[in-house]
């Protein structure tokens, strides 16, 4: 422990967490090229779920653009997660 009574090191749970934030945001940056770049080998990912496909299609690149953005959100909650930040 530290003088300010944190733990030097993450737990188990924390570093999950740290990790499913790093997968979430890999996966939303994977909806985001799909939106982006359509006509692209990556269209197939969406047999999984064909109904929030059809949804969103008619928006537009406007889901692309917000999927980007929680990708980024999602990576700097990661960082903030791993180097024990209380934002993070």
């Amino acid at each position: 422990m530290t003088s300010h009574g944190i733990r030097s090191q993450l737990s188990n749970g924390m570093t999950a967490v740290g990790i499913f934030l790093f997968f979430a945001a890999a996966m939303a940056s994977l909806a985001a090229a799909t939106f982006l770049w359509r006509g692209t080998a990556l269209d197939h990912i969406w047999a999984l779920n064909p109904r929030a496909y059809r949804e969103l299609v008619p928006f537009g690149k406007a889901p692309g653009i917000l999927f980007l953005l929680l990708g980024l959100v999602l990576v700097v909650a990661g960082v903030g997660c791993f180097t024990r930040r209380i934002w993070g």
